[in-house]
């Protein structure tokens, strides 16, 4: 009886202990990662195949700065806050390229970095430029950071098993 009353009160414990890890993995599941990309491109996933990407996006067309690992693409998307979006793909298999990286151009009277603070909200690294945020598996973030009139939003593989943001 001892056992039994011990073994649900652990039980319990760890129920209660583990609430706030269970509601951070579901604050970052694919179906919520919508709120990290831009509205034109909102339902993008990183590390789709090229294939899903040119299905996803109509009006792509390769640049010329391809080499044998990677390739780039552009999209003109003229929008009243984006001009264009580039997309990065490296190569994961043989023949497959995943989408690794995103990089959107903003109009000159947009700022860059109050569209990442909305989407992401503060910049969490120790010099307030980027942002970190788990994605789908507590070793690879997702990480923007903003440069000139650009926001880019690519995946970050950490070595840590924690799941809580950086």
């Amino acid at each position: 009886m001892h056992k039994i009353i011990l073994l649900l009160s652990l039980s319990l414990f760890l129920l209660i202990s583990c609430k706030g890890t269970q509601v951070d993995k579901e604050t970052h599941s694919s179906k919520n990662l919508k709120s990290y990309f831009p509205s034109p491109i909102q339902d993008l996933r990183l590390n789709i195949t090229e294939e899903v990407l040119q299905k996803q996006r109509l009006k792509l067309y390769p640049v010329s700065t391809q080499t044998p690992n990677t390739k780039e693409f552009m999209e003109d998307v003229d929008t009243k806050e984006i001009k264009s979006i580039q997309y990065y793909l490296e190569k994961a298999a043989e023949t497959n390229y995943e989408l690794t990286k995103v990089v959107v151009l903003y109009n000159t009277d947009i700022d860059p970095k109050e569209q990442a603070q909305q989407l992401f909200g503060a910049p969490n690294d120790n010099q307030n430029t980027s942002w970190y945020k788990v994605y789908d598996n507590p070793t690879v973030q997702l990480k923007a950071k903003t440069y000139r009139q650009k926001l880019e939003i690519c995946l970050h593989k950490t070595n840590s098993s924690s799941s809580e943001e950086k």
